[in-house]
């Protein structure tokens, strides 16, 4: 097979081998294949009891076209399980669901390393549970109602920034009102 058929165009996303140089090669071995895109691509899991909020921003990420959705569940334990077998980049989060709410699923995934980012996306934004989801190690806490274009922006920003979290961090040094915060 021609190299230039192994090759992708820009924007295509079909899977390429390449050699230790970078560079695509043709082989027959079975090696894993890697993904290429014109842009970088984010796996993400949403973790949401809601199947409208999970198939709503399914749609929104996949106008990006740097954000893949490559699971979710509406129950607790179930995402642990999902995430811990997936390896996402991303985890969207929701703090109430079956099977034991948000945190623990919040615990599991920060006790892995590396863990992915965490977005917690909630329809409670009261301060004692953004206090309580940041201190655990979430690295977002946006308001479902309120920042759903902020998550929309952090999550192109998460696609563009190879090293996950963006370099901008807003202050998180004194209590805020704001619904949506980040900590490094």
């Amino acid at each position: 097979m021609p190299l230039s058929n192994l090759e992708s165009a820009p924007g295509d996303t079909r899977f390429v081998r390449r050699g230790e140089n970078g560079y695509p090669v043709a082989s027959l071995d079975p090696i894993p294949l890697e993904k290429e895109s014109a842009t970088a691509m984010h796996t993400v899991f949403n973790a949401d009891d809601s199947q409208l909020v999970r198939d709503r921003l399914k749609e929104v990420f996949a106008e990006t076209g740097s954000i893949d959705v490559i699971g979710e569940s509406g129950d607790a334990e179930e995402a642990m399980q999902a995430i811990r077998r997936l390896n996402p980049d991303v985890v969207i989060l929701d703090i109430r669901m079956p099977g034991g709410g948000g945190l623990p699923v919040l615990t599991d995934i920060k006790s892995r390393k590396p863990s992915p980012v965490v977005i917690v996306l909630t329809s409670y934004p009261y301060p004692q549970y953004r206090q309580t989801y940041l201190a655990a190690g979430a690295d977002y806490f946006l308001d479902k109602i309120k920042d759903i274009q902020r998550l929309t922006d952090v999550m192109v920003e998460l696609a563009n920034n190879p090293r996950g979290v963006p370099d901008e961090q807003p202050p998180t040094d004194r209590p805020t009102t704001n619904s949506a915060i980040h900590v490094g």
